[in-house]
């Protein structure tokens, strides 16, 4: 009964210690944006370039919480996953023949699952500015936008 009593305790006293050894590199779901500051990353989601397949987005979400559309944005240093829409005149797909949906208007699942897919995780540093933009990829009709981080810069 006393050994039992033990390894309770025990297990009481490490478990903080495991939950604070966790990786560093997960965003934290309550993070927020900042004030622009020379302590501060600029996430920018501006200007694409469509003569070379990528396009511009809009963030929408951080660490799984939506936020209002903008096209940068100020970040602690840390880890985020950012949500997008892309800025493309092309992505909304036509509707498919014998359905009654209006032109360029997407269900809601299939919405849903767009923004799952457009997200990315980012590691910044203060600093820094990191410009995310959408890579089309016309061979592949299920999924032609991938997100990348296009370049980063000093600030």
């Amino acid at each position: 009964m006393k050994t039992i009593r033990w390894m309770s305790l025990l297990g009481l006293l490490i478990m903080p210690l495991a939950l604070s050894a966790q990786s560093s590199a997960e965003p934290d779901p309550n993070a927020r944006t900042v004030m622009p500051s020379a302590d501060a990353a600029q996430v920018s989601g501006l200007l694409g370039r469509p003569n070379q397949e990528l396009f511009g987005v809009r963030f929408v979400g951080l660490n799984g919480r939506n936020i209002p559309p903008r096209d940068s944005m100020w970040l602690a240093p840390g880890v985020y996953t950012l949500t997008v829409t892309i800025d493309a005149s092309h992505v909304r797909r036509p509707p498919t023949w014998g359905q009654s949906r209006p032109r360029n208007r997407i269900r809601e699942d299939d919405r849903n699952q767009e923004l799952r897919d457009n997200q990315i995780q980012v590691e910044v540093e203060a600093g820094k500015t990191y410009e995310i933009r959408a890579r089309y990829n016309p061979d592949n009709e299920d999924s032609p936008y991938s997100l990348v981080v296009h370049r980063i810069r000093d600030n």
